[in-house]
Parts: structure tokens; sequence; C-alpha cells
């Protein structure tokens, strides 16, 4: 079920994965140390130490950012899924682009202070969830 709340978390999921892909990418560079043969001519070599509990934070880390992923495509499958054009760009300016309600009215080049694609935007919700209800 799609809700404005929902909705609102775009933005900050897109900079979680982010954050998350760093921390995880920060965690396998830690991980790697510097060594050489024991015997002429002391090649240098990298080599990764493995630990229990780095493996455990990884593998925490890289669950929760599949999940966040999950939900980013989710948002933007029931966005890029809007079959009108005017309401999908709404939408796109409003979550993806995170625009004020006036704005939006001004990009889609229409007098007002978006009260109007406020309410266009509310209808829609409120059409796909019913439809949503009368399926199940």
């Amino acid at each position: 079920l799609m809700t404005p709340e929902r909705l609102k978390q775009y933005r900050s999921l897109k900079a979680e994965i982010e954050e998350l892909a760093e921390q995880i990418q920060m965690l396998e560079s830690s991980d790697i140390v510097q060594g050489s043969d024991k015997e002429f001519p002391y090649i240098k070599h990298n080599f990764k130490v493995e630990t229990a509990e780095c493996d455990r934070t990884r593998e925490l880390l890289r669950k929760e950012l599949r999940l966040l992923k999950s939900e980013y495509h989710a948002l933007n499958e029931f966005i890029n899924n809007i079959a009108d054009s005017e309401t999908r760009r709404i939408f796109r300016n409003r979550y993806i682009e995170g625009l004020k309600w006036f704005q939006i009215a001004s990009r889609l080049k229409v007098c007002g202070d978006g009260s109007t694609e406020r309410k266009k935007h509310d209808r829609f919700l409120k059409v796909s969830r019913n439809s949503r209800k009368n399926m199940l």
C-alpha cells in the first residue's frame, strides 16, 4: 500500500543506500593488509584478513542494504508506473526532486499555488488505495 509517508522516504533511502554501500566498502578495504614473501626478492602482496566480527557486521550491512534497495525500487516502480503523464510528473517532482507544491505548479507551467497538483496527487493515492482494496 503506497502512502505519502512511504513516498517521502525516497530521498532519504537513496542517501542511506549510498552511505551503507560506502560503509561496506570501507569494511572490505580495512580487511586488506600488505606483506611480503619470506624469501628474496621479498615481493609485496596484499592479504585479506578475515575476522568473524567484521564478517557479521558486513553481512548485517549487506542485508540492510538489500532491504533498502528493495523499498527504493518499489517506490521508483510505483512512480514510473503511473499512466498519466502529468500525475507521474507531480509524483516525480514531489518525491524524487523534493519540490514544494508551488514549485511543482511552476515546473508544470501552470498558474497557482500548487493546491491543484496536491489535490490531483491526493486523489490518485486515494483511487489507487481503493482499487487495491477492491482487488483483495
